[in-house]
């Protein structure tokens, strides 16, 4: 499925909330007349019929083991080490953090062909520690997961490029409970912590760099990831997403988790898996 229905009221509505041009905000708030959340998933399809089509994200990952030796394509990472200025903006569903520094990650390689630019990472999270990953490995959740977005340069924009079928690479993470973190997600759970006290909508915070979130260096899990051809897990549910999920999690501490769920208007905010409909799952370029 590779057109692009949406239903509105309005058609003129309809295209300020998903029309060409839009930026990442705007395209995962997906408001004005289409509001949804994440109690009614049935409702999504009325924002944008796209939510029933057949190539729908998250899935159930059907890991049956791990290559000793991966056969995928290593993913080139650009400019990750990057320290630089970063926001965090609480939209009505989610926190997303974005840079502000001209210096922009971006990554190439993989299963893709051009050059894919960073546009902001997202956090998805549950009630407690037992759920809250989007997808699934072998029908296991983790208690988050966390969504590297990336769009084609190839497209003037974001905004163009997520209704393409080529047009995203989304890099997934799960979070683990662990007694210590990595460096950046202590950046952002401090921010988080101050934008519910404070009762922001956006926050600066220290430079920070995506390394620094991972904690650990993505070329040395280049080639360790699950990959499929899905969408975007939020209304317009775009299928314009080549989806890379990697066996190596974020680090994160039980207090953190905490801050998240401190935005308890959207917590949990995870959409439930979706039917693979015959979709092919690599797993270290191997199929399962």
């Amino acid at each position: 499925m590779r057109h692009i229905i949406v239903v509105c009221v309005l058609s003129t509505v309809c295209n300020l909330a998903y029309g060409v041009g839009l930026d990442s905000l705007q395209i995962y708030k997906a408001g004005g007349s289409c509001p949804w959340n994440y109690k009614d998933f049935a409702g999504w399809g009325v924002c944008s019929s796209i939510c029933n089509d057949m190539q729908q994200s998250p899935i159930d990952l059907p890991i049956k083991y791990l290559p000793e030796q991966s056969e995928a394509p290593a993913i080139d990472f650009r400019k990750y080490r990057y320290s630089q200025p970063a926001t965090l903006i609480k939209t009505d569903h989610n926190i997303n953090f974005m840079f502000k520094g001209s210096k922009v990650p971006s990554i190439s390689g993989g299963y893709f062909m051009e050059k894919f630019k960073f546009e902001q990472l997202h956090f998805h999270w549950g009630e407690t520690n037992a759920d809250g990953s989007e997808h699934l490995v072998n029908g296991e959740a983790y208690p988050g997961e966390v969504h590297f977005v990336h769009w084609n340069t190839k497209y003037a924009s974001f905004g163009e490029a997520a209704s393409m079928p080529d047009g995203l690479v989304v890099l997934g993470f799960f979070l683990k409970i662990s007694d210590e973190s990595t460096k950046g997600m202590k950046t952002i759970a401090r921010g988080l912590k101050k934008m519910k006290a404070d009762k922001l909508k956006t926050l600066d915070i220290e430079e920070v760099s995506l390394t620094d979130i991972l904690g650990f260096e993505p070329r040395k899990v280049a080639d360790r990831y699950a990959y499929y051809e899905g969408s975007l897990t939020t209304p317009p549910c775009y299928e314009s997403v080549q989806w890379h999920v990697f066996q190596r999690m974020i680090k994160v501490t039980r207090s953190m988790m905490r801050a998240f769920r401190a935005f308890n208007k959207f917590t949990p905010n995870f959409r439930p898996v979706q039917p693979l409909n015959g979709r092919e799952v690599l797993v270290g370029g191997v199929p399962m």
